[in-house]
């Protein structure tokens, strides 16, 4: 795959890459692959008790969204090495970064701050509800189940594809 990246990224007047473009991609699959291995990690420990308090399904999401928001990014930092730095430059690989851009402004960047909020939320109201009933000895059941995380999944999901969904048709109507 990495040979079919450089091969699409390649001028086509024969010039080679430059030494950042290939530090592009190094340093973007070494963080591809430490946010993959801590993706999995959070998910095979979920059911482990501090972990499962702080909410894994969320936290795996935000891992997810970082892994997609360094892959956006590589895409618009190797077009900009190799279209800008060398001058010369693929049309194919400008478009894709055109795209990329889009994508990482309209679907990462709200995966990643939703993902975020929800934990925050989900963690802040499960001490609540702790201390609800430490104080009262009640233990507040629609507080934790309005604040579950497999529903605070669901509504971000939801919430990300509307918005993706809205921007991408504005841009569409913006185009025409």
């Amino acid at each position: 795959m990495l040979d079919q990246i450089i091969n699409f990224a390649t001028p086509s007047t024969g010039t080679s890459w430059s030494l950042s473009a290939t530090f592009v991609l190094l340093s973007t699959l070494v963080t591809l692959i430490a946010l993959g291995a801590l993706t999995a990690l959070v998910v095979k420990r979920r059911e482990m008790q501090p972990l499962k308090i702080k909410s894994p399904l969320l936290l795996a999401i935000f891992l997810v969204g970082n892994m997609v928001t360094v892959l956006l990014i590589m895409f618009v930092m190797i077009n900009v090495e190799v279209c800008y730095a060398q001058g010369t430059c693929n049309s194919g690989l400008r478009s894709l970064a055109e795209i990329c851009g889009y994508l990482l402004v309209c679907f990462a960047e709200p995966l990643l701050l939703l993902s975020f909020m929800f934990r925050f939320v989900r963690i802040r109201k499960i001490f609540d509800a702790q201390q609800i009933y430490f104080e009262h000895g009640v233990r507040p059941s629609e507080m934790i189940q309005r604040y579950s995380e497999k529903r605070l999944s669901i509504v971000l999901i939801l919430i990300v594809a509307v918005l993706t969904t809205a921007y991408f048709l504005a841009g569409s109507v913006s185009l025409s």
